[in-house]
């Protein structure tokens, strides 16, 4: 399932950012997320951070893959938070792309890597 945000960042837009796409996920079968922010500009903030854990499947089968879209400074922030937030395995199903292709391929990889 693809999340498409545009805009500038303000650090109101974390918690509404991930609520809408948890509430997205709760009504839908998917078998991974990808969040694109390529029309979204961010600098800083940790309030983004419950990017990493959309893939949280609350009907208890795991985590889904998470690939953000995101270039420059967006992307180069987001890989900070991440890194910085040290999440482990988790980190592990958060990737990052510059096309929505890109991101697709990455997805379908990781699926397949986490059956095999």
């Amino acid at each position: 399932m693809r999340f498409e945000f545009t805009g500038t960042h303000d650090y109101t837009h974390g918690p509404k950012i991930c609520k809408y796409i948890q509430e997205h996920l709760t009504t839908r079968q998917v078998s991974g997320v990808i969040v694109d922010l390529l029309g979204y500009e961010y600098e800083f903030g940790n309030d983004l951070f419950g990017l990493f854990l959309a893939g949280c499947d609350r009907e208890g089968r795991g985590w889904l893959p998470v690939c953000i879209l995101a270039e420059g400074g967006t992307r180069a922030s987001l890989e900070s938070l991440l890194r910085e937030g040290n999440l482990g395995s988790l980190a592990d199903m958060t990737g990052f792309s510059s096309s929505r292709a890109e991101a697709l391929e990455w997805l379908r990889v990781k699926g397949t890597n986490e059956s095999a």
